[in-house]
């Protein structure tokens, strides 16, 4: 699982699966999985619900494209290519970017790098709340939240590092009550892998959902 968009005018939650190519749809009053959505896309990884459409998009990585499900009938209703990675401050033009340790404010328009932060270790998915001018940074191995604020277009600030539990990468965010929601569960290391994506395995039954509020 790699990222998470919530649909809470449908009761729905839905997540994206990465190496399968699918997306889980889950109730959001259970948490029980209503059922799983095989995309054909390559990787999944960010995910964003439009409750004006009633679409969830998924942001696939090794496929550089987009799908579009419709979160009503939990049907693909479209591929499209959109050119890019999508998280940010609309109404400033501002993208919000990060990598391991450090997150990038950048001109949406010219490509610019306005300005970077610190962040923590396993930097994995970053959000904006327009509401409150602040960015959030997940990181999963220093178990802590970055919390950067906008104080005007070019400028940008670390205002906090909550601290959360190891491997809490995967995160979402709640416009309305401002609340940002991560999943982990327990790790156990394998020592001889050979990639990061084998190196932790998660123990089945020790899922965990944490909500940090503002």
């Amino acid at each position: 699982m790699h990222g998470i968009a919530l649909a809470q005018d449908l009761n729905k939650g839905f997540t994206s699966n990465g190496t399968d190519g699918t997306v889980t749809v889950f109730d959001l009053a259970t948490l029980k999985t209503r059922g799983t959505i095989a995309t054909a896309a390559k990787n999944p990884d960010g995910i964003a619900y439009d409750p004006v459409t009633k679409r969830v998009f998924t942001f696939n990585g090794s496929g550089n494209d987009a799908t579009v499900i419709d979160a009503q009938t939990d049907r693909v209703v479209a591929t499209i290519p959109p050119g890019g990675r999508p998280a940010m401050d609309e109404a400033h033009r501002r993208l919000f970017t990060a990598c391991q340790g450090e997150m990038g404010i950048v001109d949406a328009d010219s490509g610019k790098v306005i300005a970077t932060v610190p962040t923590g270790a396993g930097t994995d998915a970053t959000r904006f709340d327009a509401n409150t001018g602040f960015a959030f940074a997940s990181n999963g191995r220093s178990a802590t939240l970055t919390v950067v604020h906008e104080d005007d277009p070019d400028r940008f600030s670390v205002a906090q590092n909550a601290q959360t539990v190891a491997g809490a990468r995967t995160m979402a965010l709640d416009s309305a009550s401002g609340n940002v929601f991560l999943v982990t569960a327990k790790l156990i290391e394998n020592q001889n892998a050979t990639s990061y994506r084998d190196r932790y395995k998660a123990v089945p039954g020790t899922f965990e959902l944490l909500v940090v509020s503002p």
